[in-house]
């Protein structure tokens, strides 16, 4: 069976995500991304490549970096959210409170070890 993936772009996806999480919040705008018309095809071929589904990966990479971003002072919380494709701080506090059961503010006043067992979490 011939493959048809496309593999550098695959193999890419991830650090182009990481690069643009300001302008992608789901599967298919990151497809388009990265040069795919087709969100099922990328899909597949992501799923081939990671043996994990990308609308998972997308999540993780997202929170992840959102708790960077809210754990860093300078960063206001319509500044972290504007950098992760959420419209305002209301949609941040939303997204938090959905994935993480806290607010913003809590993430931003974890003791490092709090913060080790919230990032444990996501990677489960």
């Amino acid at each position: 069976m011939k493959s048809t993936t496309k593999p550098r772009v695959i193999r890419e996806a991830i650090k182009k995500l990481e690069a643009n999480l300001d302008k992608v919040a789901q599967v298919s705008e990151w497809a388009k991304l990265i040069g795919y018309q087709d969100v099922n095809k990328f899909s597949r071929h992501f799923l081939w490549h990671f043996k994990k589904k990308p609308g998972k990966i997308l999540k993780v990479i997202r929170q992840k970096s959102i708790i960077k971003d809210l754990r860093n002072r300078n960063a206001s919380n319509l500044e972290v959210a504007l950098n992760h494709s959420l419209r305002d701080e209301n949609a941040l506090y939303g997204f938090i409170k959905y994935y993480f059961g806290c607010s913003p503010t809590e993430i931003k006043d974890m003791t490092d070890k709090e913060l080790r067992q919230l990032m444990n979490k996501i990677i489960d």
